[in-house]
């Protein structure tokens, strides 16, 4: 097949999942052409050009990524569009009978179907093994980055509510946003409006009857705060997590939105790791992977962790045991995590077990060659 690809300019998550879908085509045999937007009005200027000169069967993208009102208007090829994130937190954009969503978790496709869209499938996102696989450390990288437990991730997202707090203070008390976000920080498998409907009626806001009223309500016009809120519970989880196991000894690797904890006894803080070779190596030299999603989805950590080889601790997700089944450690409190931190570092021999089941279930299942089967399948479906 002849495949138009739309990748974001900028070298963020998002690129990357599509330049190893790209790279995955291509082993599949596919004539590929890749096209980085780098602003509007040259981004569809390009396109109209490629898609007249390559004459596709169909248009990749990820997130939306290149898809202007200009381009849809014109296009009358299939669009796939690898939705990598929760729909709600993209620009929402007119579905058309050309556009196929491709979300990455269960939970996602009634949410597409229910915005308009009515043809929406299940992608899962994956592992590229050429990147992330288990990697023999020298001295110095083992020095450098060895440690008993290790965690990768940002925790910036409590910055946006305080950006978007007098927004927000429009619409919610403090007592509603402070019970939400605690709701909701530990919780993902409930969405936002969820878990505010619940907390409102717990406060008794709400009457009997007004739950579906309410749900329009908040999906129509308080769509940013709600998104604002979700990032900021997700904060409150990540830095509950390592404030509970700091006396361990943490190697921790994030952004600005860990000052004050990083500052805790037992906390190394260190900036942003490099993620395509750096983080390789610190997953390769830790005992302890900790994985911390902040969605209803699995994220890319999961299946970057597993395909290494490599031990993981993950925070309890649905998706993990239709994945993994028992292949993978989970935790679904502090206490829990703690007791398992506690066992697994004192049975090597366990770790080493479980993470090459994991790691064989990846390789079997979840890499971006697998991924790219399926899109082809769901692209000669239609």
């Amino acid at each position: 097949m002849k495949i138009l690809v739309l990748i974001s300019a900028n070298r963020n998550s998002w690129h990357y999942i599509v330049s190893d879908s790209v790279e995955a085509m291509k082993e599949l045999g596919h004539e590929v052409v890749v096209i980085p937007v780098i602003n509007r009005k040259d981004s569809i200027r390009i396109i109209l050009r490629n898609l007249k000169e390559l004459n596709p069967n169909f248009i990749f993208t990820a997130n939306n990524v290149g898809l202007c009102p200009e381009v849809l208007d014109v296009v009358n090829i299939p669009i796939l569009s690898w939705i990598t994130t929760e729909p709600q937190v993209l620009a929402e954009v007119t579905p058309t009978k050309n556009l196929i969503p491709l979300v990455v978790g269960e939970s996602y496709l009634n949410e597409m179907k229910n915005s308009g869209h009515s043809r929406v499938f299940l992608l899962p996102l994956a592992a590229n093994p050429k990147v992330f696989k288990y990697i023999p450390l020298s001295d110095s990288d083992q020095k450098r980055y060895g440690c008993e437990i290790s965690f990768a991730g940002g925790c910036n997202y409590d910055i946006w509510y305080k950006r978007h707090k007098e927004g927000i203070d429009r619409f919610f008390s403090q007592e509603v946003v402070e019970k939400l976000i605690a709701r909701h920080s530990w919780d993902t498998s409930s969405s936002i409006i969820d878990h505010l409907i619940l907390t409102l009626e717990e406060l008794n806001r709400i009457r009997d009857g007004d739950r579906e009223f309410l749900r329009n309500q908040l999906e129509s016009k308080v769509r940013e705060e709600l998104i604002v809120l979700h990032w900021a519970a997700m904060s409150k989880f990540r830095k509950d997590v390592i404030a509970g196991i700091k006396d361990f000894g943490i190697e921790l690797y994030g952004d600005e939105g860990w000052r004050g904890i990083e500052e805790s006894p037992g906390i190394s803080f260190h900036p942003f790791i490099e993620n395509r070779e750096e983080l390789v190596k610190l997953y390769n030299a830790t005992n302890i992977n900790l994985n911390l999603p902040t969605s209803k989805h699995l994220n890319t950590s999961t299946f970057n962790i597993a395909v290494c080889g490599v031990f993981m601790l993950s925070s309890f997700n649905p998706e993990l045991i239709k994945s993994f089944g028992n292949e993978i450690v989970y935790f679904k409190e502090i206490e829990e995590l703690r007791e398992k931190i506690t066992y697994y570092l004192a049975h090597p021999d366990e770790r080493e077990i479980i993470a090459s089941n994991a790691q064989r279930r990846a390789l079997e299942e979840h890499t971006f060659l697998h991924r790219m089967k399926r899109l082809i399948q769901i692209m000669e479906s239609q």
